[in-house]
C-alpha cells in the first residue's frame, strides 16, 4: 500500500488481491488498484474522488468491486475478465478520465491518466461489464467490451447521461434508469422497444440492446360523451364510446415506440342507463361508465379507467 500527495494508491503489481476489511479512503485524490495477474476483489468499501482499477493481462483477471458502500465520483479502468462496480452511497457516478500516480523505475511516482471502462475478455461467464450506481450515471468516456455475445449492464436509480455519443457503449448492452424523462441518450440507439417497470437485478427476457426503466406507463381507457333521441336504444353504439391513450411513443435515436398489438387487446365494457330506450329525459345526463370487460394490458404497463363522460 502506498500513498503520494493528492492521491492514494493501493494494490499489487503481480498477483490477485482483495481490498481488506478496512477498505480504502482517499480524502484528497484518486484511488488506484492494479494487478498484472489475477483479479481485484474487495471486502471493505472504496471511498474517494475517483477510482482507477486495472486487472491484469493474463486473460482471466477481473475487477469485482460490488461493496454497496463504495462512494467514488469518477470511475475508469480495464479488466481481462469481468469488470464489475457497484456504488449505492453518495450521489451519482461518472465514467470518465481519472488521474492517478503509478510507480516508476526511478522510484518517483509518475502521473498517469485513464479514461472509460473496458473489458478485454475472450470468454467470461455472466456480465462482461456491470456498473450500477445510486443517482445518475454519466458517460464522459466510452464503455467497451470485446465479446460479441457478452453483456454490458449500466444501471442508475436516476438519469442516464450520455455525453460520448452513438459509440458510447460497445457490445450488447442494457441500460437502466428511472424513466426516459431527464435522460440524455446521445444518439445511442437500441433499435428496440424499451422495457418498462423493471429495475436492475430483475429478470429480463427481452433480447438485444435495451433501455430499461423503473417507470411504469399506464394505459388509460376513457369514456366519451354521446347523445341520443328519446326512445332510441343505442346500447350497441354506446359500447364503442371510449378512447385508449398513453401508449409510449419511443424516443427517436434511442428506442422504438410500443405497438398496440404488443401492449393491449380485448374490449372494455362501456355501459350507460341513458342508452336504453326507456331512459327518461329527466334523468340526464347519464354517466357513461367504462370497465375492464375483456380488455387487458401487458409489456409492463398498468391499466386505468376514466368514466367522466356523460
Amino acid at each position: 500500500m502506498r500513498g503520494v500527495p493528492n492521491n492514494f494508491a493501493t494494490g499489487s503489481n503481480c498477483c490477485a488481491f482483495d481490498v481488506g476489511s478496512a477498505g480504502v479512503t482517499s480524502s484528497t485524490g484518486s484511488i488506484a488498484l492494479e494487478t498484472i495477474t489475477g483479479s481485484i476483489t474487495q471486502t471493505g468499501a472504496l471511498i474517494g474522488a475517483a477510482l482507477f482499477a486495472d486487472a491484469g493481462s493474463d486473460g482471466a483477471g477481473g475487477v469485482i468491486l460490488n461493496n454497496p458502500n463504495n462512494a467514488v465520483g469518477t470511475l475508469a479502468g480495464a479488466a481481462s475478465g469481468s469488470f464489475q462496480f457497484a456504488k449505492n452511497a453518495g450521489a451519482g457516478l461518472t465514467i470518465g478520465p481519472v488521474n492517478y500516480f503509478v510507480s516508476s523505475a526511478t522510484g518517483v511516482p509518475d502521473l498517469s491518466t485513464s479514461a472509460g471502462v473496458s473489458s478485454f475478455a475472450s470468454s467470461v461467464p455472466g456480465a462482461e461489464i456491470q456498473i450500477s450506481t445510486a443517482g445518475s450515471l454519466t458517460l464522459d468516456s466510452p464503455v467497451q467490451g470485446s465479446i460479441p455475445d457478452g453483456l454490458i449492464s449500466l444501471a442508475s436509480t436516476g438519469n442516464f447521461i450520455n455525453n460520448v455519443g452513438p459509440g458510447a457503449v460497445v457490445d450488447p448492452w442494457r441500460i437502466y434508469s428511472a424513466s426516459p424523462t431527464g435522460n440524455v441518450f446521445g444518439g445511442l440507439d437500441s433499435g428496440n422497444k424499451a422495457v418498462w417497470n423493471t429495475t436492475f437485478g430483475q429478470p429480463v427476457t427481452a433480447a438485444g440492446n435495451r433501455y430499461l426503466f423503473a417507470f411504469q406507463p399506464t394505459i388509460t381507457v376513457t369514456s366519451i360523451n354521446d347523445s341520443k333521441t328519446y326512445g332510441q336504444d343505442v346500447t350497441s353504439r354506446f359500447a364503442t364510446d371510449f378512447v385508449i391513450s398513453s401508449l409510449e411513443p419511443g424516443v427517436p435515436g434511442a428506442f422504438l415506440g410500443d405497438s398496440v398489438a404488443a401492449v393491449y387487446g380485448g374490449e372494455p365494457q362501456v355501459t350507460s342507463l341513458g342508452s336504453l330506450a326507456a331512459a327518461p329525459v329527466t334523468g340526464g345526463p347519464y354517466p357513461i361508465t367504462v370497465a375492464q370487460g375483456s380488455f387487458t394490458v401487458s409489456d409492463g404497463y398498468a391499466l386505468a379507467f376514466d368514466s367522466t363522460a356523460g
